[in-house]
């Protein structure tokens, strides 16, 4: 009971401090940007509200959106041929491709020279042969920040929603407390008395029992993460009669409940196959998996094991090539960020909790700062014009370190690491940290 009230007392702590120098912060830059940008800024919001964890926040979609309009394409060449193999269901066949294992050539000329002598030689021998027999491991147990990047990716559920969905959930008693960095089991956590309870899930029946059995029981495959105060997300009892959830609802509690018993079961198997072909000078290769042994993907088909056929080939088998193609590429700037991504960059560089991620991501929206269009992230003008306007000043507000610096001193204090006397608290708001001086 002494530790738990330290370990409260800590994170209390660590929670007043933390508004303490937000407080601080935000005001001071809140007015500054209000009264020297504000007249320019075409938003909703006349205030042009400052956060310590809102602009890197939006520092990070401006970063991307500059990296991907910048960017500037080059074509590249690239050459393939196809063979036939045999599936293994019935007589049937299926053409494999062998790819010039040369990636990414811009001297078309070259690879033109190329395709002519291949062309000329017409046949290839089997250089190597590697198989190997693999492991697909199961997941993690899911904390809050896996489970708000699954939803988005999955799902196009937004991280707030996600959180707003997981709390309902939680208030139902249906799982477990949905705020948590947790992502390894404690070894008196009654794992096997949780799985015994969706006996009675007809979606999972089937896999439950094999699991309860033992027959697929691997046990949790613990991650290294651990907040002292909550366990992973998981799944505490089954919807009782009167409780009739929403479709959004739904699919988390089944994504909560297919995920946890994923966790807890046997590494998927299968094999693995490289062939290396010898074409003159020139090596093509290509690859092949069969899943063997499914174990957790049974249950867990949001992971999906896509099987390619592996050839019945030797080394030394010589083979006529068929289909050789030379194909022209375009070298593609990288994406806008979607709303997974964004959650990484911040989980990262320490930017927000598990508990807030989700809120500054909002904010920016709310702010009119970014904007999400099909799951991605760009910048309005205002929110360009502002990190610019800093950038100019010769100020790094956009950027992560001092925040992160931050949070590094408020988990220690949470821990008991640490005291406001022995942390830098002070340092956040001292104006001329930000100033340049």
């Amino acid at each position: 009971m002494k530790n738990l009230t330290t370990l409260n007392l800590n994170q209390s702590a660590a929670v007043d401090m933390r508004q303490e120098i937000d407080l601080k912060i935000g005001a001071s830059f809140t007015r500054f940007q209000t009264l020297n940008f504000g007249k320019y800024a075409n938003t909703k919001h006349p205030l042009l509200s400052y956060g310590p964890c809102q602009f890197p926040t939006l520092g990070f979609v401006v970063e991307r959106w500059k990296e991907s309009n910048s960017f500037i394409s080059e074509n590249f060449y690239s050459l393939k041929f196809s063979k036939r193999v045999k599936t293994g269901v019935g007589n049937k066949t299926k053409a494999i491709n062998f790819e010039w294992v040369k990636e990414r050539i811009y001297d078309r000329e070259e690879v033109n020279k190329t395709y002519t002598q291949i062309l000329e030689l017409k046949t290839g021998v089997v250089e190597k042969v590697e198989k190997e027999v693999k492991y697909n491991k199961r997941p993690q147990p899911i904390n809050t920040i896996s489970l708000q990047k699954t939803m988005s990716q999955l799902f196009m559920i937004d991280s707030k929603k996600t959180m707003e969905v997981a709390e309902s959930l939680y208030n139902m008693g249906l799982i477990s407390y949905p705020r948590t960095e947790t992502t390894k089991f404690d070894k008196n956590s009654g794992l096997r008395n949780l799985v015994n309870v969706q006996l009675n899930n007809p979606l999972v029946k089937d896999f439950v029992e094999k699991l309860s059995n033992g027959e697929l029981w691997g046990g949790p495959n613990n991650g290294i993460l651990d907040d002292k105060a909550h366990p992973p997300i998981h799944p505490v009892s089954l919807p009782r009669e009167s409780i009739v959830l929403t479709q959004t609802q739904e699919k988390m509690y089944n994504y909560i409940v297919r995920h946890f018993l994923a966790c807890l079961s046997k590494d998927a198997v299968y094999e693995e196959a490289r062939y290396l072909v010898k074409v003159g000078n020139e090596t093509f290769a290509a690859n092949g998996k069969n899943l063997t042994t499914p174990n957790y993907l049974e249950v867990y088909t949001d992971r999906g094991f896509v099987s390619t056929p592996i050839p019945d080939m030797e080394e030394g088998t010589k083979f006529k090539i068929s289909g050789l193609k030379l194909e022209e590429s375009v070298t593609k700037a990288p994406p806008m960020l979607s709303e997974s991504a964004l959650i990484t960059k911040m989980d990262q560089n320490g930017i927000g909790t598990d508990a807030t991620i989700h809120e500054h991501i909002n904010k920016i929206k709310y702010r009119g700062y970014a904007i999400k269009e099909f799951n991605q992230f760009k910048p309005t003008p205002i929110g360009l014009h502002l990190i610019e306007s800093y950038t100019k000043l010769g100020l790094k507000l956009e950027k992560p370190d001092l925040r992160a610096e931050m949070e590094r001193d408020m988990k220690a204090i949470e821990r008991g690491e640490a005291s406001r006397d022995e942390s830098k608290s002070d340092d956040y708001t001292n104006t001329n940290t930000y100033s340049g001086r």
